[in-house]
């Protein structure tokens, strides 16, 4: 009896063992979440009050061509958003608010950027570092989210999310790999990077991982394309690139 009695207990505590396991993944999932959203929060109301009062210094980071590219960071928490709210919240209303807003932001500040670092001769190698990959990066995160609308509309607004999706992975994908060559090329021939730049060598990590989820998120929605495993391969070898790329920096 005493050994019926303990393995029922041991199969009791296995059960819930795993019943713990298998629930808290989505139970970090949710506290993540949760900590996203108030975080999101928190930070909207100095970046929003810092261009309501200091309205000149804003501006004047905006032009500046190192502190500019952190500008984009605002839109990415919007898309991610939209993303965990597709996967987590699941409320489409915050999806397409946070999509909308975040896309419409990124799009805006992959133009601007640019055009504001390179219409003068005032960029120095010193100010050649990994930051600039954040409006490519940017863009590369709209599908992970906007990949969701293709099919679910119809006509011209099934097209439009088309082209935006494409055109988001697309020129930010190729805008990266350009600006990756000039953060090479300073590598190598230039000093390294300061202390208050190095961490942004990470920013490597938004093309490897967003890059691929993003494709592969885009491929599976888009019903004109028959063979998605070729993409598939593209996806797989262009993550193994970059990665192995990142870990040589």
């Amino acid at each position: 009896m005493v050994r019926k009695h303990n393995g029922h207990r041991d199969s009791c505590r296995d059960k819930c063992i795993l019943l713990y396991l298998y629930k808290s993944p989505l139970f970090a999932a949710k506290f993540l979440f949760i900590l996203n959203i108030t975080l999101f929060a928190i930070l909207l109301i100095p970046w929003l009050l810092r261009w309501i009062i200091f309205t000149a210094k804003a501006i004047n980071d905006l032009n500046h061509p190192v502190v500019s590219n952190f500008y984009p960071t605002m839109s990415v928490g919007m898309l991610v958003l939209a993303s965990d709210f597709i996967l987590i919240g699941k409320n489409e209303s915050m999806v397409e608010i946070f999509w909308i807003c975040g896309t419409l932001l990124t799009i805006i500040f992959s133009f601007l950027i640019p055009y504001i670092t390179f219409k003068e001769n005032r960029v120095k190698m010193d100010h050649i570092n990994p930051a600039w990959f954040i409006p490519p990066v940017a863009l590369i995160v709209i599908p992970i989210a906007g990949s969701q609308f293709i099919g679910n509309a119809r006509g011209l607004l099934d097209q439009i999310f088309v082209f935006i999706n494409y055109y988001g992975w697309g020129s930010g994908f190729f805008i990266y790999l350009a600006l990756l060559s000039i953060c090479m090329y300073r590598f190598i021939l230039h000093n390294p990077l300061p202390n208050t730049l190095a961490p942004t060598i990470w920013i490597n990590l938004g093309p490897i991982g967003a890059g691929t989820v993003s494709l592969i998120s885009l491929i599976n929605r888009s019903t004109f394309i028959i063979g998605k495993e070729p993409f598939w391969v593209f996806g797989l070898i262009s993550w193994a690139l970059m990665f192995g790329g990142s870990l040589s920096l």
